[in-house]
């Protein structure tokens, strides 16, 4: 007969050790999974791992469902994994405000399955209400044979508040394959949708929307401050709640090859004017009533690097109160050589601009701006003077890198970028100054020369150099700048994951997505040999406590299997209950605490 004061003893023992294994495995807290995260055309995206809208669907976040490849392009996957069809997402980590966002694909777009929804889109995380405070880009067709006869997608723009008063606008498109772009311009007063094939630039669908009371209608940037770019690939109908699936249940992917943002005012593909007295109740995009022939500017290329150049224009006059297609072309021998996609929705007084790439190094180009509506027709569009920019030799080295700890865990960075220059690479380490671009850990890659480095550890000296680049990246400086700094001793934040980014759990093929042990946080990331030679120590560690455990429990139960079994089960339950506590070690505990419990001397009591 087993004890009430026995009984409270082994349960204590169980509560200490589940205790104990919490805090040695969970370095981090929370209910959710680290997230995953990817970089992609220069930004780094997190993959979606929680379930809900849009669908409501299920979503996967490991390596099978969001991924980059060779060439680094992004691809999203819509699968099943056992009964369920979990749906794929990236979110950039980079919150944007008005401007140009384009997102190319690979993928046949055209012949979407009924139930499936392709979206790149822009989102406000920080929304109170569903329904508001989002700008899309849907390829779908809704599950609806009415609406799939008719089109294959729509613009939305949703509003500030009144999730009932969103606008959106259906298109179709001619069946094909191969690269499409698709193109969102948000402003304060107006957003404009453009999508076209970019082999060809043939323009399959825009839509500018321009609401006389647009401060409630448009998402504004000063209180949508946190919106950003989006991917997505899932499933219409309820995913969650009904076996909704594709037709022809097959998985779906879908291939980005790119993507870019141009803020408005520096570099995007168009600065609306800002005067209220451009707009009207009901103002439509091609409204030329009124109008005529358009007239462009062309102005100095400005950003110029080695392989890059940021064309520059100003529509003059966008054919009366409606507005105009506005494209760059530049070539070496003939300025007509290349050709811009065609940008929508630029109105008189507008500026516009569009970054090119693949250029050769000390070669003069010329450029200009055309300009089209539906007088002239895009068969016959108006061209600006014809200007010329010569690339750079090289990119020069950047300069004034400051370090300054603002936390026990970060650091603000901030550097001079080098002339000829768009990009900049900082790396940094605890031991000694990096030697190379590429050697050490990646503190930061991108278009700006100001970044704070979380995640770090109190009381620790940090080594960091910068490097300038441009965007294909052949291209690096000679030289760099450094600086150093520690981090003051505090408690800090979260203990951060060993071995970096939390790719996968080996490569978590099922999405169960157990966390409980260390080695989820993807051992490639570690040095050769110390990551698993780390899985080991704390796969050493968690047998050596379940171990005692069961002998602490064989003690108590003078090895009594009933007894020894009790206690686990209620063990059990207490991991079920707990919830968000990972049941990895659940598991392990169970599996060894139940044959060491009871296989040990019956005698060895108290």
């Amino acid at each position: 007969m087993i004890h009430t004061k026995k009984w409270l003893g082994i349960i204590l023992v169980s509560l200490l050790v589940l205790v104990g294994l919490s805090v040695i495995l969970i370095p981090e807290t929370g209910a959710y999974p680290p997230p995953r995260y990817l970089t992609f055309a220069g930004y780094q995206w997190r993959a979606r791992w929680y379930d809900g809208s849009p669908g409501p669907d299920y979503w996967c976040d490991n390596v099978d469902a969001a991924w980059i490849d060779g060439a680094g392009h992004a691809h999203l996957k819509l699968q099943e994994f056992g009964s369920d069809w979990y749906a794929a997402e990236l979110r950039s980590e980079t919150a944007m405000g008005y401007g140009t966002y384009t997102w190319t694909t690979s993928s046949d777009l055209s012949n979407l399955d009924m139930n499936v929804v392709v979206s790149p889109f822009l989102h406000d995380p920080q929304r109170l209400d569903a329904g508001t405070r989002e700008i899309d880009v849907e390829w779908a067709q809704w599950s609806d044979p009415a609406y799939a006869a008719l089109y294959r997608g729509k613009y939305t723009v949703m509003p500030m508040t009144d999730e009932d008063a969103y606008v959106d606008s259906d298109w179709n498109i001619p069946t094909s394959s191969g690269n499409v772009t698709s193109t969102i311009v948000w402003q304060s007063n107006s957003v404009a949708f453009h999508t076209e094939w970019t082999d060809n630039a043939q323009v399959l669908a825009s839509w500018t929307y321009t609401p006389a009371d647009y401060l409630q209608m448009i998402p504004q940037q000063e209180t949508c401050w946190d919106m950003r770019p989006y991917m997505q690939v899932w499933l219409t109908g309820h995913a969650t709640e009904t076996d909704q699936h594709p037709t022809d249940n097959n998985p779906v992917e879908i291939e980005f090859t790119n993507f870019t943002y141009t803020p408005s005012g520096s570099g995007g593909g168009l600065t609306l004017p800002t005067d209220p007295g451009y707009y009207s109740a009901g103002y439509a995009q091609d409204d030329t009533s009124t109008g005529g022939i358009p007239t462009v500017s062309t102005q100095e290329a400005t950003y110029v690097t080695p392989t890059t150049a940021r064309l520059n224009g100003h529509v003059d006059y966008s054919g009366g109160s409606g507005s105009c297609w506005t494209r760059f072309q530049y070539g070496v021998a003939d300025v007509a050589e290349v050709s811009t996609a065609w940008v929508p929705g630029a109105i008189t007084g507008a500026s516009v601009y569009s970054d090119i790439s693949g250029l050769l190094n000390l070669t003069e180009y010329k450029f200009r701006v055309q300009a089209y509506n539906l007088i002239t027709g895009i068969g016959a569009p108006e061209s600006g003077a014809t200007l010329t920019f010569t690339t750079c030799d090289d990119v020069g080295d950047p300069t004034y890198l400051f370090a300054d700890p603002i936390s026990s865990t970060e650091i603000d960075l901030s550097w001079v970028m080098g002339s000829c220059s768009d990009r900049s690479i900082v790396r940094y380490s605890p031991t000694d100054y990096p030697a190379t671009e590429n050697s050490d850990l990646s503190a930061y890659y991108g278009i700006e020369s100001v970044y704070s480095l979380s995640g770090l550890l109190p009381g620790t000296t940090y080594y960091f150099r910068v490097w300038s680049t441009e965007q294909t990246g052949n291209y690096v400086s000679d030289n760099y700048s450094e600086a150093v700094a520690t981090t003051p001793a505090g408690s800090g934040g979260t203990v951060p994951y060993l071995f970096g980014d939390t790719a996968n759990w080996f490569t978590d093929p099922d999405c169960t997505r157990i966390t409980g042990l260390p080695f989820y946080s993807g051992v490639a990331n570690a040095a050769a040999g110390i990551g698993w030679d780390i899985c080991v120590m704390f796969v050493f560690l968690i047998f050596i406590l379940t171990i005692v455990a069961g002998l602490v429990t064989a003690i108590a139960s003078k090895g009594n299997l009933t007894a020894v079994l009790i206690v686990m089960g209620m063990v059990l339950l207490i991991g079920v209950v707990a919830g968000p506590l990972p049941k990895a070690w659940f598991i392990i505990y169970l599996t060894f605490s139940i044959p060491t419990g009871y296989l040990l001397p019956k005698g060895a009591g108290v």
